[in-house]
This record gives structure tokens, C-alpha cells and sequence, in this order.
């Protein structure tokens, strides 16, 4: 099943609005002309989109707008039905909640209050440690991430601690969160990644 653009939708159900079904109501001659050369320009732009899809549908256009009227449903319900019964779907709308930026300051805090933040900012920093790095518990690269070469050691056999245990003692806790401290930047930069 193919599916059709939230772009290409929306572009068809403005063809479908603008589109008169009923020109013959209308009085004057030279209007009526003019409404029937708009509506042909309409179904030929609201068949060419349709063509990308599917084979394109001649009288589409009409259909929807007559469907719409005699059933009191919206366009886009009626042109959604359409589209289904052609074998298409219609994109999805997703709404992309705004994301978080993290302070350097309220990292800190959470470094220093909270577990689970300090577990996974010691997991972050040691995954940002090369595999060379990590075999050997030392920092070889001065690439600005992980740990630097003083705290490399203590840092990367800390976090194998925690990988194969889940936890950290209270010793290990109190030195990490006086470690991280100095890779506050980097852990805010991770944070807000």
C-alpha cells in the first residue's frame, strides 16, 4: 500500500474546496464559463497529484465534492475514503513535542541528587571512550569526549562495575559525582543531543 504526502493531501483537499460541483446553477453565462475552465484546471492539478499515486482518477475531484455534500462529511474524510479505496494511505500527522535543553547547572544538581542520572551519565561518557580505551582503561585520544587520562582508570573500571552489577556502593558514588563535576559540558552537550 502506497502512501500519500501530508503535503500532497492537504494540496488536494484545497483543489477539492475550490472546486465547484454545481456550475450549471450558475446564472450568468460568461460565469458559468469561467467557473467550469477554473474547475478543469483544478481536476487536471488534482489528477496529476493522484497520478503520482495511483492511476489517476478522471471525475475524482467531482466525486469527493459531490460525496462531501450529499453525505454532510468533511473534504478530508471523503477524500481519505477515496484514497483508501484506491489501495493508498494517507501520511500521518505526528506532533514532535518541543525537546528539553539542559542547563549546565541543572545536569549538575541532577548528577549530584539522583541515582539514575549519575548511572547513566558514567554509561554515556564511558560509551563515548574508544574500544581501545575501554580494553585498555586508559585515555589514548584527546578527542574532548569520555574521560580524560587522570580519571580514565578509576572511571572506565567503575562503569564495568556498574554494567555487571546494576549498582554502585556508596564509596564509588561519592568519588564518580566529585569526578563528573569536570565533564559537566560534556554531559550537558550529551544531554541535549
Amino acid at each position: 500500500m502506497s502512501t500519500i504526502s501530508r503535503v500532497d493531501f492537504e494540496k488536494m483537499v484545497s483543489l477539492c474546496r475550490a472546486y465547484d460541483a454545481y456550475t450549471w446553477y450558475i446564472d450568468d453565462f460568461n460565469q458559468m464559463k469561467k467557473a467550469e475552465t477554473r474547475n478543469a484546471e483544478l481536476e487536471q492539478e488534482f489528477n496529476e497529484i493522484a497520478n503520482i499515486y495511483f492511476d489517476g482518477y478522471d471525475g475524482g475531484i467531482r466525486w469527493v465534492k459531490v460525496c462531501m455534500d450529499s453525505t454532510n462529511s468533511s473534504i478530508e474524510a471523503v477524500l481519505g475514503r477515496w484514497i483508501i479505496d484506491r489501495g493508498c494511505e494517507v501520511e500521518s500527522i505526528t506532533t514532535v513535542k518541543a525537546k528539553r535543553v539542559w542547563t549546565e547547572q541543572e545536569i549538575k544538581n541532577l548528577v549530584q541528587t539522583n541515582d539514575t542520572v549519575l548511572y547513566n551519565a558514567l554509561k554515556k561518557l564511558y560509551a563515548c571512550q574508544t574500544a581501545d580505551e575501554k580494553r585498555d582503561g586508559e585515555t589514548k585520544e584527546n578527542n574532548g569526549v569520555g574521560f580524560n587520562g587522570a580519571d580514565a582508570s578509576f572511571l572506565s573500571s567503575t562503569a564495568e562495575f556498574l554494567k555487571k552489577t546494576g549498582f554502585l556502593t556508596e564509596k564509588q558514588k561519592v568519588i564518580v559525582r566529585r569526578k563528573l563535576v569536570k565533564y559537566n559540558k560534556q554531559l550537558t552537550r550529551l544531554a541535549n543531543a
